[in-house]
């Protein structure tokens, strides 16, 4: 394990806190001491035992490590709304048009791009089409998915509106719903909560989603697998129960770790969110 820095890791613990809406007295009771000693831990003042880190850790769903390792004082400034607003901003960058080979050039094809870059431009507009052209992109690109599973490129542009789709769902239609659970007025089983995640057509198309996920796999595309898989966590299409920042932190630390190992598309969207979260903190902003 890397050797602490007594600064950074409190720095982080306050980040997740906050991102998560606890009190220092809630942390405390978690890990077994009193608020000032949280507080102490949070300023660099004092050394946190490496137990209470991993319990911290384990509370917040993310590795000890990350935390020892990595700047995570961008969950305190942005929350999901910023965050998802600041992925349509740049969508283009986070989930580019590939182009296709030209072995699989056809009408179809053609078609299915249209959509898909009509889809694009209606998002940021917030047009009263832009769900439907995402509908009807990813079902022109499901016409032709089957005959075409070799390009790698088709797929990886199915895989985007398919992440598209279900995000925009997640996040735009049903976002109140996270927030009454976080808020205990309603509980994650309640039928209310699990209406979208057991619709039979938002689990077709997350089947969809992972099945061409494992087709980039085994086209040799792992870094845009893999960072689909941590998009995917960020924008709350893997459903996690505890809370939608355990979801997005652990899409945080999953994003870190491919950008660390040189995955180009997780290193552009790091890039992107560092420059975001910039923007986001206010100028009079003090600790």
């Amino acid at each position: 394990m890397s050797k602490m820095n007594r600064e950074l890791v409190g720095k982080n613990i306050r980040a997740l806190r906050k991102a998560n809406g606890e009190t220092l007295d809630q942390l405390g009771r978690v890990i077994g001491v009193e608020y000032n000693t949280v507080s102490q831990y949070e300023t660099g003042k004092r050394a946190i035992p490496l137990d209470s880190l991993s319990l911290i850790a384990q509370h917040y769903g993310v590795s000890a490590e990350v935390i020892m390792t990595q700047d995570m004082s961008c969950t305190e400034y942005m929350d999901l709304e910023q965050l998802f607003k600041l992925f349509v901003d740049n969508i283009e960058r986070l989930l580019p048009i590939f182009k296709p080979k030209e072995s699989s050039q056809s009408e179809e094809l053609s078609c299915a791009l249209e959509l898909h870059r009509k889809a694009y431009e209606g998002i940021k507009t917030i047009s009263a089409e832009f769900i439907e052209d995402i509908y009807n992109g990813i079902e022109a690109y499901s016409h032709i998915y089957e005959n075409i599973k070799d390009d790698s490129n088709v797929v990886a542009n199915y895989a985007e509106l398919l992440i598209l789709l279900l995000s925009v769902l997640k996040i735009m239609v049903y976002s109140d719903q996270f927030d009454q659970v976080e808020a205990g007025i309603i509980h994650p089983d309640d039928k209310e909560f699990r209406v979208l995640i057991e619709d039979e057509e938002y689990k077709y198309h997350k089947k969809n989603l992972r099945e061409a996920v494992i087709r980039l796999r085994e086209l040799k595309c792992k870094d845009l697998a893999y960072y689909y898989l941590a998009l995917e966590s960020i924008l709350l299409v893997r459903d996690n129960i505890l809370g939608r920042e355990h979801g997005t932190l652990l899409g945080h630390e999953m994003m870190i770790e491919f950008a660390t190992i040189k995955n180009k598309y997780a290193q552009r969207f790091v890039k992107i969110l560092i420059d975001g979260v910039k923007d986001s903190i206010p100028q009079n902003f003090t600790n």
